[in-house]
């Protein structure tokens, strides 16, 4: 399609990088024999919890593509690509971020799902 804007996926880029940083830091207190203790369990849990919020992010990820699928075949508006509105798509994401975060601070069920920060 012409015209079409794309996006790097910044997390996806950036997981290589995530686990070249365990792997060097595994490395240098194996070769230095110092360096803190590296504990195996919250090394895995950590592991763990970033594969199910892939898990996550995928599964609500279909669900959230179906739904805004429907939602543009129904929808008059169009914004189109150009420099002004992907800056208010940014602005707007930002403010659905900020409160999405915001509640996983204040309710039970979705701090459970929160990521550590």
């Amino acid at each position: 399609m012409t015209g079409q804007i794309s996006y790097p996926d910044v997390t996806q880029l950036a997981v290589p990088f995530f686990i070249a940083a365990i792997l060097a830091e595994l490395l240098w207190i194996a070769l230095k024999k110092r360096g803190g203790r590296y504990e195996t369990r919250d090394a895995v849990t950590s592991l763990i919890m970033g594969a199910g919020s892939v898990a996550e992010g995928l599964l609500l990820g279909f669900v959230a593509w179906g739904l805004l699928m429907l939602l543009w075949q129904i929808t008059p508006l169009d914004m189109g690509t150009s420099l002004w509105a992907v800056l208010v798509c940014f602005v707007l994401d930002d403010l659905r971020y900020y409160w999405v975060h915001r509640l996983g601070h204040r309710v039970r069920w979705v701090w459970a799902s929160h990521v550590n920060h």
